[in-house]
């Protein structure tokens, strides 16, 4: 999913580049990483989180952002682009270029990027000391997998969620989700013939 360039991108090259025909690209150390296209389910599910999501974390003075706003970790080495973030902290809400101190992330999984967001991905979100929760929506099936930790000093606690009767709970902000809610207009592939009603 790397892709290999001649020379070396600042920090600040990298937040000026002039992205065209929907490219999108991380940056880790100096080098970019272009992210594949998601496919339709994909857009759809993160619509359906976005929609589902915002109204309520604004309701406790939060923000939701997209796939489009850059995650700076480990000042400034790594740029990451999450599916949904969603942030608390003051900083980030007037932030003009990239957001530090999500408190939620959610990645889409896709079979290109699924070991990225599950290894190397993780090991740097893990790291940030605002974030409370991380989720992993499968494209394929009504499955959630979350990992949870009620403030920076605990260890991340893991749940699985499945099946569209399952509930998500945000204890932070009061508020849950169904994967019914998650997956509503999704046709899922032969394998499961299933579609959710909308």
């Amino acid at each position: 999913m790397a892709i290999s360039y001649n020379r070396y991108y600042t920090e600040e090259e990298y937040l000026n580049l002039n992205w065209q025909n929907g490219e999108r690209f991380e940056y880790w150390n100096g080098d970019l990483v272009a992210m594949a296209g998601g496919s339709i389910n994909h857009s759809k599910i993160a619509v359906n989180l976005i929609t589902s999501i915002a109204p309520l974390t604004r309701k406790n003075g939060c923000s939701t952002f997209g796939a489009d706003t850059p995650l700076r970790i480990n000042q400034g080495l790594i740029f990451f682009l999450p599916d949904v973030m969603v942030t608390c902290n003051e900083n980030d809400k007037h932030a003009d270029k990239f957001l530090t101190s999500p408190t939620l992330i959610i990645e889409i999984l896709s079979n290109s990027t699924e070991l990225y967001d599950r290894s190397r991905k993780w090991e740097q979100y893990r790291k940030i000391k605002s974030l409370r929760y991380y989720l992993l929506v499968s494209q394929n099936d009504y499955k959630v997998e979350m990992f949870y930790r009620p403030n920076e000093m605990t260890l991340f606690t893991f749940q699985s969620f499945d099946g569209p009767e399952a509930i998500i709970h945000f204890l932070e902000w009061n508020f849950s989700i169904s994967l019914k809610n998650i997956y509503e207009g999704i046709t899922f592939d032969q394998a499961h013939n299933e579609t959710i009603e909308q």
